[in-house]
């Protein structure tokens, strides 16, 4: 776990919030992640009552509880990323690496191609400068 995970980790609480209405939607099936903001009341890690609106499974009724995130003020906060959502970013940032440098890369090669073809330009140009003198000599004489 990094520092910044490790701070973020202390700093957050899964507490209890007990629902003050039924959640909006059906009885949603096991393992469903349909939701709705439903109103509840928790207990911030500092004591203090709290309430607001929270994200609730569909039909859960007033009464109930689920777990929420907050931090030591009892604020909401996002829950942190699992197991799965870690690996699906790495997955995804380890997928994109070679498109990106590829990208990179070849903005590097265009402009270093357009760099060495202005050099190109400019000696050829100072090369005619110096021989087309001689040239248009010859033509009028």
């Amino acid at each position: 776990m990094t520092g910044h995970a490790r701070a973020r980790a202390a700093a957050e609480y899964q507490l209890p919030a007990t629902l003050r209405t039924r959640a909006p939607g059906d009885y949603p099936a096991p393992g469903s992640d349909i939701a709705g903001w439903t109103p509840a009341r928790w207990t911030a890690p500092d004591g203090t009552p709290r309430s607001g609106e929270i994200v609730a499974p569909a039909g859960i009724l007033a009464g109930q509880t689920v777990r929420i995130w907050t931090d030591v003020r009892g604020n909401l906060v996002t829950p942190p990323l699992g197991q799965a959502q870690i690996a699906s970013r790495a997955i995804s940032f380890a997928a994109m690496a070679p498109p990106l440098l590829a990208l990179v890369l070849l903005g590097i090669g265009g402009l270093l191609h357009r760099a060495l073809e202005r050099r190109r330009l400019a000696a050829w140009e100072a090369a005619w400068a110096t021989v087309e003198p001689q040239w248009t000599r010859r033509l009028r004489g």
